[in-house]
């Protein structure tokens, strides 16, 4: 369970949804309380909205919540544009891939 992961759930969602929707549609297992718990982490960060609605807690994701997963979705790529970049292969790295070393 990542916090892009978890963003990117409330991203889909568009509105408040509870805890254990969120559990649903997170990839593997995971123990309901660590979710309950993370969500609480994430909105005492900012950026998660809390309420409470006919007795359930209930979440948003927040603004700093949407820059935070834009943040992570453009690292991700320079990252894979760094990575894809034959400048940046440690020397030899075009040897191991043709199988000639």
């Amino acid at each position: 369970m990542t916090k892009q992961e978890v963003l990117g759930i409330f991203v889909q969602a568009g509105r408040f949804i509870p805890p254990d929707a969120v559990c649903r549609q997170l990839r593997g297992f995971h123990h309901r309380s660590s979710v309950y718990s993370y969500l609480l982490r994430l909105h005492r960060q900012g950026l998660l909205h809390r309420q409470t609605v006919h007795g359930r807690i209930v979440y948003q994701i927040s603004q700093r919540g949407i820059e935070r997963l834009r943040f992570f979705q453009s690292a991700n790529s320079v990252n894979q544009a760094h990575r894809d970049d034959p400048a940046n292969r440690p020397p030899g790295a075009a040897l191991e891939i043709a199988g000639l070393k």
